[in-house]
């Protein structure tokens, strides 16, 4: 699960992650901090997610992404809204949503005030991120969570069988 992590979203030595998200949850444990050390970067967990300090957090540390849910974004974008001049210029290279649906005005509100992409991802506390937005700017398609990553992935019917796009059913 964290070497998926890390090569999809393409994790090096050069990465900081800001970690919000509480290591209890699959995604502050595998998906940011097993992902964060195999890759040699670096991570910085803080004491849990206090909104009145994520942009203290950010200034300080220069983290390259973070990756949150979207209630999460909404109180960050709050504060960001009132405090524009301290987003400022920051190393972010994306940011990552996860565990469940990110309204896409939220999407496109992260990246005019952090000036970088947002990708939406998918994923199960028993198998960690399974589909996830390419990082590629164009390669991305908003409001979905993307595609396999480095995982076989399938859409059954009720009765177990495979559907073709564009037919409907369960992952």
């Amino acid at each position: 699960q964290a070497a998926n992590n890390q090569v999809f979203l393409n994790l090096t030595g050069n990465d900081l992650c800001l970690n919000v998200m509480p290591l209890y949850h699959s995604t502050g444990l595998i998906g940011v901090v097993l992902s964060s050390v195999m890759s040699g970067g670096g991570v910085v967990c803080t004491p849990g997610f206090y909104a009145p300090h994520f942009l203290d957090w950010l200034a300080e540390f220069e983290p390259t992404w973070f990756t949150a849910v979207p209630s999460m974004h909404q109180a960050i974008l709050a504060r960001a809204a009132n405090d524009k001049e301290r987003v400022g210029p920051n190393r972010l290279r994306f940011i990552r949503s996860s565990s469940a649906a990110l309204p896409r005005h939220t999407l496109r509100e992260l990246e005019n005030v952090f000036k970088t992409s947002v990708i939406e991802s998918y994923g199960l506390t028993e198998c960690g991120m399974i589909a996830c937005n390419p990082l590629a700017f164009a390669d991305r398609k908003i409001g979905s969570v993307g595609v396999p990553t480095h995982v076989e992935l399938g859409v059954m019917d009720e009765s177990g069988a495979f559907l073709s796009s564009p037919d409907k059913g369960e992952i």
